[in-house]
């Protein structure tokens, strides 16, 4: 009895032994997001009916983890995604206690960096990079780096179908973005080889990274979604983006039904007439 004793509490000492040496995390990926299809007028405004049937996902220290600093208690940053066939639509609102704009035609204070590997193109490859398109919050001027492409050009505002808008807001700030479908495409195939057919049920691989610098413009964190834990380094490599963007289907059209018209009284009553005289010449045919 007593070296089974013995036995229980080794067991039991070596069982916490490990769970102080390897901690359990608490974040987790936020894996799957549906798309809806749906065009929002992107102007910098986001509106809950625009943006109805768009799914949101939320990233915050329970769902990114850090290469740099941490990722703070009080961040949190919610996303919506719509699409048509034009574009590949994006808004976010962003809680940071300390916003600073960002210098124009640049993104050098607190910005977003968003990887997107288009129909998992980059996936199962050995590349360690997928397309990065990178703003900040801009006071005018608005702008998205595209990074890790042939072309890696600063598209501008209103440039070649792109449309970024940017706002602060009383504690961080908000933004929405068409992104262009052709722009994407663009950038998979130059770096690929490999053209991609964006249509309903194509998956597009996301990794939302967050650039968070202090009022001085240091960068104090460096932040980002995974499908590994925090107690796994960080790894930027489209295998690890912790997002994946079902596109969903076109709905089918509404058609409207008209009601029917209400009949015009005079019709009726020489319909009635017309129906009790034949009524009237039938009984007079039996008798």
């Amino acid at each position: 009895m007593k070296n089974t004793r013995k036995l229980s509490l080794a067991l039991c000492a070596l069982t916490l032994g490990a769970a102080l040496a390897f901690p359990t995390s608490a974040m987790k990926a936020v894996g799957d997001v549906t798309t809806a299809y749906g065009t929002p007028t992107v102007d910098g405004t986001i509106t809950a009916d625009e943006w109805k049937d768009a799914k949101s996902f939320t990233v915050d220290s329970t769902t990114a983890k850090a290469w740099k600093g941490s990722v703070p208690a009080d961040y949190k940053a919610t996303f919506s995604t719509l699409w048509d066939e034009t574009n590949l639509y994006i808004s976010g609102t962003i809680k940071d206690s300390a916003v600073t704009y960002s210098s124009a035609g640049s993104y050098n204070r607190d910005a977003i960096q968003l990887s997107i590997d288009l129909g998992q193109t980059f996936k199962a490859t050995t590349e360690s990079r997928a397309i990065f398109y990178s703003f900040g919050c801009y006071e005018k001027d608005a702008i998205v780096q595209r990074q890790e492409s042939k072309n890696n050009a600063v598209v501008k505002d209103g440039e070649n179908g792109l449309i970024m808008k940017t706002a602060k807001t009383a504690d961080g700030w908000t933004f929405e973005a068409a992104l262009p479908l052709a722009m994407l495409k663009e950038d998979c195939k130059l770096k690929s080889g490999k053209d991609v057919t964006v249509a309903a049920d194509t998956k597009i691989n996301v990794m939302v990274c967050y650039l968070d610098y202090d009022i001085a413009g240091s960068l104090s964190n460096a932040f980002g979604t995974t499908l590994t834990d925090e107690n796994t380094k960080y790894d930027h490599s489209p295998q690890d983006h912790g997002i994946t963007l079902t596109l969903a289907a076109k709905p089918a059209p509404v058609v409207e039904t008209t009601a029917p018209s209400t009949a015009d009284p005079i019709a009726l009553l020489a319909l009635a007439s017309i129906a009790s005289g034949a009524v009237l010449v039938i009984s007079k045919k039996r008798k």
